[in-house]
């Protein structure tokens, strides 16, 4: 434990020493216990859940091969990847950090040893719907999921569908990762049912654990039954002695921008210069809003640059969590009770600050009702009866007491009685009958109601390179759909992107017009005219409405590409003729290098299944090593043979795994289009069930274990190239010379060669091999072994393509 404080206090400096709780959870972590951690906002959770990871990575310690740490908003994401990011390059540790979210996919394939995502990338990967990858890769991604330490951080504010899908994803993965999930305002009786659910443990920040500063008030919550203006904001900003620090948080990212611009073109009118003001919200492009937040953490934050500059930021619910800012003056529009405690936490955080938060009650809408947006159902709820009791008790000082007291009263009935409508026998069917066919319609039941969806705005969306990644941004689909209803001639001017993938891994991608409204829930990318939609610095992603003036749109936007070059492999990239051997001595070679950053994963795995961690790496080798067995099939191998032959003038006796192909060769590319594709994956787990078969009968005798072993990777050969591949296309065989090119490979594998299955038809009966979500250890091993199957086959034409580069 000494040597755990000592790190603890060199990872944060300063003579820094960690409170017990910041301690504790390590504890149960590395026994494998998932444990939910409760503390208050600003008490130091966040150094608390990286800790266990770095620790251990320190010491050498089997705990955790890749860490994921998970958000509910974007911004969040970004802020706290900055914190870690840093951290890491001050500690000099060799770990990559990455962030992947909808606009800005940076991991898709998550391969960063510290990964900052969202909860959407990750219960949509883990229900088999991924937002992240096509369909066809679908299978890749939540292989990392094995061997990996997540944190799920203020999951408080994650929607009511995920929730349950969250703790069956740690329920499911008991086995084989680390789970921390913590929380600022969870009622009591809501930690004890998510406890029993996932078989773990909790651990509570006392106050006596907390500082004197941190259980004391420090600030006065006030209730106004008005709605809020423009005229208020200011009266309140300009009412503060000394210098003005106010934060504005307000429901809707329209309500926001409504407001900036309103206060700014007023301070313009009367020559007030003295205020800088600042508008923030989800829909900046990266840069902007890191330029924008660090130029308001430089006036709030707690080591500002700027204490003396009078400061006024609109936000919406971005700034309830993350961002390090203390204000003098809060003022909030009405939100449920534990929203609302997170946003009194930006006033006054620090030491020695006292500050004073206004709530006013929300607007009407058309109908001359509450506009409770973006709170409906039972988020509405909350809402009122936050309302009420808001208008019983009108002003109170906001100690840690208290605000337990609040979110109690408020949340603790309705928020149990919202994760226990959902069984856990439910939520277990829910996400498995999902994973049978990848349906993204499970998305509004397991990951949130409301989806998000990728908006790229162009005129011309079918010029564009996808690889290169144009700017993007994560919106509602209820806020395009309001955006085509308020336009009908927005028909023709809004597409989807689809790519359909085939069952040997080709994409094929386009860009189809939308002409109905029920169309835009079937992509998760979809581009915009610039006719209805634009963009500035200062105000982020405008939408044309029948409200507005058209000014705002004036500047005409485009998406520019982020990268200058792709950086993953593509469809068109150029092959090279590698023999059969050869790949399979490549991948081999991949693997080897790729083994060492699954080790916590092959030991989980061992332990589970009482077997030596070593067979389960060379299980693992050899499903690598016999993915492409199928290209022995003596119908791809004339294929191969006579292209070499027509493109190339090149007669070849070798079994090949890939033929020369260079897309920039109009004749390559008219004669590769030409091609009839021969499957050759299913083809291959079929050729490969007997040696694995016989090799698993020598790992373990126990037959349940043998058939999840055998069956998990036979579907992690058969889907290398899609992950929903079904069925036998084609029949085949493997000729006396094919079998003598896989008996050489065997050797070298020491494994014997069997003839059992050297021919197929079409009607083979394929069901005793098959791996279904229902067995779910069995699945999470077939997740696993696809994932390394994958990455080392996409990394063999990646190191051909590094090669060619640099010649």
């Amino acid at each position: 434990m000494e040597g755990q404080r000592n790190f603890f206090q060199q990872l944060l400096g300063n003579g820094y020493s960690p409170r017990p709780f910041q301690l504790e959870p390590a504890k149960y972590l590395y026994k494998g216990i998932p444990t939910i951690l409760s503390a208050p906002t600003g008490s130091g959770k966040t150094w608390a859940a990286v800790f266990p990871f770095l620790y251990a990575k320190k010491a050498g310690r089997i705990f955790a091969d890749r860490l994921f740490y998970v958000l509910p908003q974007r911004t969040l994401v970004r802020s706290i990847y900055n914190e870690i990011e840093q951290k890491i390059k001050e500690l000099n540790l060799d770990l990559r950090v990455t962030m992947q979210m909808g606009d800005q996919p940076d991991d898709p394939l998550f391969q960063g040893d510290i990964i900052l995502t969202t909860i959407d990338q990750v219960l949509s990967n883990y229900i088999g719907a991924s937002l992240s990858v096509s369909k066809g890769q679908s299978n890749i991604p939540p292989g990392a999921f094995a061997g990996a330490y997540f944190v799920f951080d203020e999951i408080h504010t994650v929607p009511k569908e995920s929730l349950p899908t969250i703790l069956d994803l740690v329920r499911r993965f008991r086995p084989f990762a680390r789970f921390l999930l913590m929380t600022a305002t969870i009622p009591m009786t809501v930690i004890e049912e998510m406890k029993q659910r996932i078989d773990g443990e909790s651990v509570l920040a006392s106050f006596k654990s907390l500082s004197v500063q941190n259980t004391k008030a420090k600030r006065v919550l006030y209730w106004k039954e008005q709605p809020l203006t423009i005229e208020q904001i200011l009266h309140y900003h300009f009412n503060q002695e000394g210098i003005r620090k106010t934060i504005v948080v307000v429901n809707r990212v329209e309500r926001a921008q409504q407001f900036y611009l309103g206060i700014k073109s007023l301070l313009n009118e009367r020559n007030s210069l003295d205020d800088q003001i600042y508008l923030l919200h989800s829909r900046f492009l990266p840069e902007d809003r890191r330029e924008i937040e660090q130029k308001v953490i430089q006036s709030l934050g707690k080591h500002s640059l700027k204490q003396n500059q009078h400061t006024l930021v609109i936000a919406t619910q971005v700034i309830e969590v993350g961002l390090d800012l203390s204000s003098n003056m809060l003022i909030t529009e009405l939100a449920p009770a534990n929203a609302l405690v997170q946003r009194a936490g930006r006033c006054a955080r620090f030491i020695g600050e006292q500050g004073e938060v206004y709530v006013f009650d929300l607007p009407l809408n058309k109908k001359g009702n509450l506009d409770t947006s973006p709170y409906f159902k039972t988020d509405k709820l909350l809402l009122e009866k936050t309302k009420d009791y808001l208008s019983k008790e009108s002003s109170f000082a906001m100690t840690i007491q208290k605000e337990g007291h609040f979110i109690e009263t408020i949340h603790q009935e309705i928020d149990l009685e919202q994760l226990q409508a959902i069984s856990m026998a439910t939520i277990k069917h829910e996400v498995s009958t999902n994973l049978e066919d990848g349906d993204f319609s499970g998305i509004p039941k397991l990951v949130r109601e409301i989806i998000n969806v990728s908006i790229i705005v162009h005129d011309q969306p079918q010029t564009l390179d996808m690889s290169l990644i144009p700017e993007r941004f994560s919106i509602h689909t209820s806020t395009i759909k309001k955006l085509f209803n308020e336009n009908p001639d927005i028909r023709g001017k809004i597409w989807g992107y689809r790519t359909i993938v085939t069952e040997e891994g080709l994409e094929e991608s386009d860009w189809i017009e939308i002409s109905d409204i029920n169309e835009i829930d079937h992509y998760s990318i979809l581009a915009i005219h610039s006719h209805f939609a634009s963009y500035k610095k200062d105000i982020g992603l405008i939408f044309k409405s029948i409200h507005d003036q058209d000014e705002e749109l004036k500047p005409v936007y485009q998406a520019r590409y982020t990268l200058d070059q792709s950086k993953e492999l593509h469809p068109q990239y150029r092959y090279k003729k590698e023999s059969y051997q050869e790949h399979v001595a490549n991948v081999r070679s991949i693997f080897q290098e790729q083994k060492s950053k699954n080790q916590s994963a092959f030991t989980y795995f061992a332990n589970y299944y009482h077997v030596e961690k070593a067979n389960l790496e060379q299980l693992t080798e050899i499903a690598v090593a016999f993915h492409d067995v199928g290209k022995l099939n003596e119908k791809i191998a004339k294929n191969y043979w006579d292209w070499q032959k027509r493109r190339r003038n090149e007669e070849v006796k070798d079994y090949l795994a890939h033929t020369d192909y260079d897309p920039t060769n109009q004749d390559d590319f008219i004669e590769w289009k030409k091609q009839k594709r021969i499957p050759h994956a299913i083809e291959g787990a079929y050729v490969s069930y007997p040696m694995v078969k016989e090799r698993v009968g020598k790992i373990t005798a126990n037959e349940q274990i043998q058939q999840e072993l055998n069956n998990g990777v036979f579907a992690a050969i058969a889907r290398h190239h899609h992950s929903y591949a079904k069925n036998l296309k084609s029949e085949g065989k493997l000729t006396i010379n094919a079998q003598i090119t896989l008996a050489t490979t065997l050797t070298k594998l020491g494994l014997s060669f069997n003839q059992e299955h050297m021919k197929w038809k079409k009607t083979e009966n394929l069901k005793p091999y098959w791996v279904k979500p229902f067995q779910e250890t069995a699945w999470i091993w077939y997740w696993f072994v696809v994932r390394n199957i994958r990455l080392a086959d996409q990394q063999s034409q990646k190191e051909y393509q590094l090669k060619e580069v640099n010649l």
